[in-house]
């Protein structure tokens, strides 16, 4: 059965005096700075009218009014100025293809604490078709959709990279900008929280990999991170019970794993490359 639902977002009365906070903030920042190009400044004044969109950088900041102006205005200038393909008007085929074939998915339960489930899997993965900035687009539209659904914005979650078939052509994929461009997106510009990066079934190439991109992390993403060659640590954090026997050593089928609604909504909410 498919858990995740889309949220309806009522703010309560402190949420709606940080929205006008917030509202306020930006409309002095386009008075004031004449530095911005004008796909930004056009964005920037439409967010400062979209209350529901306020509200989730507010929620997703922990009703800290600066932390969700410094996300908003990043969001507007990485979407329109420093990173506009990760955000084609269409999904392109590509896109189609990692959720098809499940190199990108969610889980349907949460965890202990309440945090939504992202699956990466290196096994479904050729390199060879898809590239990494093509997986940076298609989590892109994950995290869209995700901010829709109760509690992400709250609770936070998790990426769980089954590194099962992982290779050293996945591996070349990590480079510098792709790093960058992975940490500029999802844990500066979107008003969420990773609350845990953890690699399973890892081959012996991934703890020197990630020393490369180790020093390009958030310092509280480096304190989140766990990486091991089999499971047992990864049931420590996160009960079997809800992870598929396949890879997770869990509980469940992956289809009963699976949450479908989350894609479906994707697809129903975004134009499809024909």
């Amino acid at each position: 059965m498919d858990k995740l639902g889309k949220a309806v977002l009522v703010p309560s009365n402190e949420e709606f005096a940080r929205i006008n906070e917030l509202k306020t903030a930006l409309k002095v920042h386009l008075v004031n700075c004449s530095s911005l190009s004008e796909p930004v400044r056009r964005a920037l004044n439409e967010h400062a009218s979209d209350e529901t969109l306020l509200l989730r950088f507010i929620r997703g900041r922990k009703l800290d009014v600066d932390k969700a102006f410094d996300s908003i205005v990043r969001y507007a200038e990485i979407r329109w100025d420093i990173y506009p393909e990760v955000f084609p008007d269409e999904i392109p085929h590509s896109v189609r293809t990692i959720y098809d074939k499940r190199i990108l998915s969610v889980f349907n339960e949460k965890d202990a604490l309440g945090r939504t489930i992202v699956v990466f899997a290196a096994e479904n993965w050729d390199a060879s078709e898809i590239s990494l900035e093509e997986i940076i687009c298609a989590g892109r539209y994950l995290v869209d959709a995700l901010i829709e659904t109760s509690d992400f914005l709250t609770k936070g979650g998790i990426l769980l990279c089954d590194c099962k078939g992982g290779s050293l052509s996945h591996a070349k994929q990590y480079t510098i900008p792709n790093i960058l461009k992975f940490v500029n997106v999802f844990w500066k510009a979107y008003p969420i929280q990773i609350k845990g990066l953890y690699y399973v079934n890892a081959p012996f190439f991934v703890k020197p990999v990630f020393g490369v991109v180790k020093p390009f992390l958030p310092s509280k993403l480096k304190e989140r991170v766990l990486i091991t060659s089999g499971v047992t640590e990864l049931h420590e954090r996160v009960s079997p019970e809800i992870l598929p026997a396949e890879s997770f050593g869990g509980k469940l089928s992956i289809e009963e794993a699976t949450s479908w609604s989350i894609i479906r909504h994707i697809e129903r909410g975004n134009k499809l490359k024909t």
